[in-house]
């Protein structure tokens, strides 16, 4: 009986340790693995092109793909070599083998935009002791919004530093966030992800007086399946800060500032600013290759001030009722311990020559 049992297994060897990590599906069939695409989503710019590259961990697969959105199949065509993108796509692909059920398909999505953001993939961290969050996949700004982009979009340039167009943006609301936010999905045709009560999503329509009176910022809703862009949430922009899944398989999640353990590496702060705000991405960025999140400007975020509750959450948004909305990051009038050890709130209508924004939106 033990010589059977030894025979068995030694098959059982032969037969699993041929199939290059093959996996079942639903039928207990034998399926090829799923591609990875690399990147696994980007938003590029007008001025670059983006390389696409497609792999799949089962040998000699065939891996087939579509870049108008649609299902590949068998008779879709064969990838060779990395492929270039230069306007928005959506690909999909497939692996495929001879005796295998063809994998999954994997998406990638790639959109051409005018605005630089970073993929971030979706995860779990601890916000605070007793909160935990879930993440889902994102794209955030690699840099803060800056004076040229503003003035592109809106139309005029209020910061207080106007010496470079490639400084951030400040002397802004976040009532002046939400709606450059919604001007610029409208300009590249997106759907714009705020409204303001009954008069919908174009600011050309809202009230008068409506960025003037802190008490309209009850009335801004966030339609959170809109692609246009949007302010993060306080989980979205504490993950990318901390480099999100790179910075937790690297094991520096905690670094006190973005990226680095000092400050002078990755921020403008009081000791380095001489006085006023620099050119974006001027130092180094953190894990995810974003810029400028300790330092130079406070950034406004959506979510209302208040004490983060207790447990596991996904995709937290923050209380639904508060006077107050948060900044994060830092500024360039303040000292390293500050910047390290607090954020702030304020009204809607709050302006200062150290406070602006970076923008974000969805997968």
């Amino acid at each position: 009986m033990r010589k059977r049992l030894i025979i068995l297994a030694f098959l059982l060897v032969i037969v699993f340790g041929c199939t290059d990590r093959l996996v079942y599906d639903n039928e207990t069939k034998f399926v090829a693995e799923i591609p990875t695409l690399e990147p696994p989503h980007a938003i590029f710019t007008e001025e670059d092109s983006l390389i696409v590259a497609i792999h799949s961990e089962t040998a000699d697969a065939v891996i087939r793909y579509t870049v108008d959105g649609s299902k590949p199949t068998d008779s879709s065509p064969v990838y060779n070599e990395p492929f270039a993108i230069n306007r928005t796509k959506i690909v999909r692909a497939i692996a495929t083998k001879a005796g295998l059920n063809n994998s999954k398909v994997a998406v990638g999505k790639y959109i051409k935009s005018n605005t630089a953001m970073v993929f971030v993939e979706g995860g779990v961290f601890n916000l605070t002791d007793h909160y935990e969050v879930k993440i889902s996949s994102f794209f955030m700004g690699i840099y803060e919004v800056t004076q040229a982009e503003f003035l592109a979009v809106m139309g005029h340039n209020p910061s207080n530093f106007r010496g470079n167009p490639d400084n951030p943006v400040e002397m802004v609301s976040w009532f002046d966030a939400i709606e450059y936010c919604n001007r610029l999905s409208i300009a590249e045709s997106l759907e714009p992800c705020y409204s303001l009560g009954n008069y919908g999503k174009n600011p050309d329509n809202w009230l008068w007086s409506w960025n003037s009176d802190p008490f309209y910022h009850i009335l801004i809703n966030c339609d959170w399946n809109a692609d246009g862009y949007r302010l993060p949430t306080l989980a979205e922009w504490n993950f990318a800060f901390s480099g999100g899944i790179p910075a937790q398989l690297d094991s520096t999640f905690n670094t006190p500032f973005s990226g680095s353990e000092n400050i002078d590496d990755v921020g403008w702060y009081f000791g380095n600013s001489q006085g006023s705000t620099q050119p974006v991405g001027r130092k180094a960025p953190n894990e995810l290759g974003i810029y400028d999140m300790t330092g130079n400007v406070w950034e406004w975020i959506w979510d209302r001030n208040g004490n983060p509750p207790k447990g596991s959450y996904t995709d937290p948004r923050g209380p639904k009722t508060g006077d107050f909305r948060i900044f994060f990051g830092g500024g360039w009038s303040n000292s390293a311990q500050h910047i390290r050890d607090y954020f702030y709130a304020g009204l809607p209508v709050e302006k200062d020559k150290a406070l602006g924004f970076r923008i974000c939106r969805k997968l």
